[in-house]
Parts: C-alpha cells; sequence; structure tokens
C-alpha cells in the first residue's frame, strides 16, 4: 500500500510526544522479562545502569547530496537517555536495554526525528559444557544517520522500523573445542512513498562453527552458513509521458499516465569459512579468515504503464531476472597495544544485505588507534575505505554501486568517573559508479557523556 510523502513543514519548538507503538514495544518487553522471571526467581541481584549524552554538531552537508541538488548546511543537536536494567544469578544474566534519542536540526527542510532502541541480551548455562543466548531488538529510527555506510542513500527523512530475534548455543565438546549453533531472524520495514529507494527486507541466516584452541597462542575455526534475503513486493507510481498505443499498435504520439513500478527479488548464499586468530604476544594479535561462497538470485520488476485516456492500451513490462554466481570472502586483522597507545588495520571482503533490494559486496580496509595523552585526555582516529558492488558479479553493475570513504579523528577528556566530554571532525565523501559528481561533507562536533554508576540490589 502506498503511503503519501509527509512533505517539509517549518522548524518548530514542540513538547515531544512518544508514539502509542512506543507502549507496545514497552509493553511486549516486559511481558517477556515477566515470562523469564521464574527462571530468576532465585536472582542473585537486579541492576540498572543508566547513561545520557549530549551531542552538537555542524555539518555542511548532512544528507550527502550533490551541490545540483541543493545541499544545506546544517546545526543540530542530539540528546539521548537510555537504561539497561537486568537481573543475574550464578548461572543466568537477563538485560534489557531501551534507549531514546531525540535529533533537532535548524535546516531549510524538516528532517527532525526521534529514535527508540530496544535490546534484549540474555544467556542461559543448562549445563557445565552447555550455553543457550537468546537476543533480540525492536529499533524505530530512520535513514538519515544509519544509511551512509549501508548505501550512501540519505536523500530523504524516511522512517524505518527493525525488529530481530538471536537463539545461541554453544557446546564444549572438551576443553579446548566448542560447537557453535546459530540463527538469526531480521525483519526491516521502511516507510514507502513515491521519492523512496529503499526497500524492506527479510533476512534469515543458519551457521554451524567448530573452533578449536590449538595452542595457547593459536585458534582456528571452521564455519558453515546459510543466507536467505527476501524483499517483499514493493510497488510506487507516478506520472509519465508515455507512448501511446492503440489495439497493439503504436501511434506516432504520445500520451500522459502512470507508471506503476513493482519489484520483489529473493536470494540465497551458502558459504563455507575457515580462519585462525594467534596471539604474537600478551599485546599483538592477528587474525585471518578466507571462504568460498555461492549466490543464486531472482527478481523481477514490472512496469505498468497505464493512459489517462482509456481509448488508448495498457502496457505492461516485465523483466525478470535470475543469477548464480560464486565468490570469495576475505578477513585480516591485527591489533597492538603499546604502553599508552593502540594502533590496529583490517581488509575485509564480504556480503551483506541491503535496503537497495539485493546482496551487496563489500571491500576495504579500516584503520584504527588511540593514544592516552595524559590520565585524563586521550586522542583516537577512526578511518575506512571500502567498495560496494553487486554481489552478482560484475557484469550486474547497478547505479548504487559505489565507493565511499570515511575520516574521524576525536579529543577525548574524561572529567570523572562517570562523566566524558569529547570533540572531534568528520569527513565523508563517496561517488556512485552512475553519478555525475561525488558527494563529500565536513562535520564538526562537541559531545557531553554522563554514564551513572549501576544501581544494584542483591538477594540470597
Amino acid at each position: 500500500m502506498l503511503m503519501e510523502y509527509p512533505g517539509t513543514k517549518a522548524i518548530k519548538d514542540d513538547v515531544l510526544s512518544i508514539p502509542t507503538y512506543i507502549d507496545r514495544a514497552l509493553l511486549s518487553a516486559v511481558l517477556l522479562m515477566a515470562s523469564m522471571y521464574s527462571t530468576m526467581c532465585d536472582a542473585r541481584e537486579w541492576y540498572a545502569k543508566p547513561s545520557a549524552s549530549l551531542r552538537g554538531f555542524y555539518d555542511d552537508n548532512l544528507l550527502m547530496r550533490r551541490s545540483d541538488q541543493g545541499k544545506f548546511e546544517v546545526f543540530g543537536g542530539t540528546f539521548s537517555a537510555g537504561s539497561k536494567f537486568g537481573m543475574r544469578t550464578e548461572t543466568t544474566d537477563v538485560g534489557l536495554t531501551a534507549q531514546a534519542i531525540i535529533n533537532r536540526y535548524d535546516a531549510p527542510t524538516n528532517i527532525d526525528n526521534e529514535n527508540y532502541h530496544f535490546k534484549l541480551e540474555s544467556s542461559f548455562n543448562v549445563t557445565e559444557r552447555n550455553q543457550f543466548t537468546l537476543n533480540g531488538r525492536y529499533f524505530i529510527d530512520n535513514n538519515i544517520g544509519t544509511q551512509f555506510e549501508e548505501t550512501g542513500l540519505t536523500q530523504f527523512l524516511v522512517e524505518r522500523s527493525t525488529w530481530a530475534v538471536q537463539p545461541n548455543w554453544t557446546h564444549r565438546l572438551s576443553e579446548t573445542e566448542s560447537l557453535i549453533l546459530d540463527y538469526s531472524h531480521e525483519e526491516i520495514d521502511y516507510e514507502q512513498n513515491n521519492t523512496n529507494f529503499l526497500q524492506s527486507y527479510n533476512t534469515d541466516m543458519v551457521s554451524l562453527n567448530y573452533t578449536n584452541q590449538w595452542t595457547e597462542r593459536l585458534q582456528w575455526f571452521a564455519l558453515a552458513s546459510y543466507l536467505r534475503f527476501e524483499t517483499p513486493r514493493n510497488s510506487f507510481s507516478n506520472q509519465v509521458i508515455m507512448p501511446a498505443v492503440i489495439q497493439g499498435q503504436s501511434a506516432p504520439f504520445s500520451t500522459t499516465g502512470t507508471q506503476e513500478i513493482a519489484t520483489a527479488s529473493l536470494s540465497d548464499m551458502y558459504s563455507f569459512q575457515i580462519g585462525l586468530s594467534y596471539a604474537h604476544s600478551e599485546t599483538w594479535t592477528s587474525n585471518f579468515m578466507i571462504g568460498g561462497r555461492w549466490t543464486e538470485s531472482e527478481s523481477y520488476q514490472n512496469v505498468t504503464l497505464t493512459p489517462d485516456l482509456a481509448v488508448f492500451d495498457t502496457l505492461l513490462i516485465p523483466n525478470p531476472q535470475n543469477d548464480s554466481s560464486p565468490g570469495y570472502l576475505l578477513s585480516v586483522g591485527t591489533n597492538k597495544q603499546f604502553e599508552r597507545s593502540s594502533i590496529g588495520a583490517s581488509f575485509f571482503q564480504d556480503v551483506r544485505p541491503t535496503s537497495q533490494g539485493q546482496l551487496m559486496q563489500y571491500t576495504g580496509i579500516t584503520l584504527t588507534g588511540d593514544h592516552k595523552i595524559t590520565e585524563h585526555l586521550k586522542f583516537s582516529l577512526n578511518a575506512s575505505a571500502t567498495q560496494q558492488s553487486t554481489a552478482g558479479g560484475d557484469e550486474q553493475n547497478t547505479r548504487f554501486d559505489r565507493d565511499f570513504i570515511s575520516v574521524e579523528p576525536k579529543l577525548s577528556w574524561r572529567i570523572d568517573r562517570q562523566m566524558t566530554l569529547a570533540g572531534g571532525y568528520r569527513y565523508r565523501w563517496q561517488e556512485f559508479s552512475r553519478d555525475i559528481q561525488a558527494r563529500e561533507s565536513n562535520s564538526v562536533y562537541l559531545q557531553l557523556n554522563y554514564n551513572w554508576d549501576p544501581f544494584t540490589t542483591s538477594r540470597y
């Protein structure tokens, strides 16, 4: 069902009203926690860990627009507050995290938004050799702060809802060997409108992982996994000028009409990976992983052209596609700790589900580092460069294929045990394969974080 795009409106200072679906999410979380209470009746400890942050920033191109698309400068502020609540025993740990994030911008268009995050983390030591974990999350957010690394599409404010559940079972075969069975289900739903290029999707993934602590310094693993990625039927329409057809024959003129585009896709990926982690010393570790994958994809795009005048014929243009392709997965990384500093580097190639309606392959490098200038002052740097392309092979390149770079140096001052003040600069750059101009953004920010000491109560 199509939804009308809300457009833009003047920015105003108003009182934040929490939507009713937040109440439903809270109720679901409370019921879930209550259902586990019977297993927690012997709980030794209940705890709460509240935190809050306030961030002010300036960005000369927050939405990553080209100059001809009307990019604009933004001054903004973000306030976030939340807490983790939980219960612990000797064999069980259940925690629920709730967080609200309020974003306000001084911008030509209204892009103010509120995000709400709920996360469940639980672990149960069933026996000495068996552990079961159940994690879940429910997010209500938008594409402005979440889509750059995944797609780079931040042109319009689009609401997104996400829910996921991930059970995990770990069995210790011996003191050095473990077998891990993992399953996850995730559903991401975007608000649909005529200007939204983002597609809702569902994923199911199951994996079996064998790990072996070969020596005190060397651990290796073998992993087999299966991923199903599906985008449900999605359609949108707009007014176009179309060729005129009368009784199956093309007329020598055009007419106006409605174009409706319907899309759907289904992908299956099978992969096998082997890897190792090696501790060169107490302060230097490295890891390596290599694997192969096989991807099978089916998709269709039906275009229906309906003329405004009934004397002309309706046109249906189907465009089904099927593709099967092999590929490889790779990850190499190292991390070194010094007395007051640390540095890390990694190279990777993997495949991820995206809101572009297909599996995308990411190849990139990341660099991280920090240096403790004084007991309270620390400098850190995060940088990455990534190339994104369709997982179907070069012959299937799309307009979403792109290169992007991100660099962020930051200075943090720890005022006391609970409060930290941080300031930094962030540079972003991206270029799509079928675009006429690269896009870049410069941003500076100042952020204050406050973490209360945990509130705990014990029962014996």
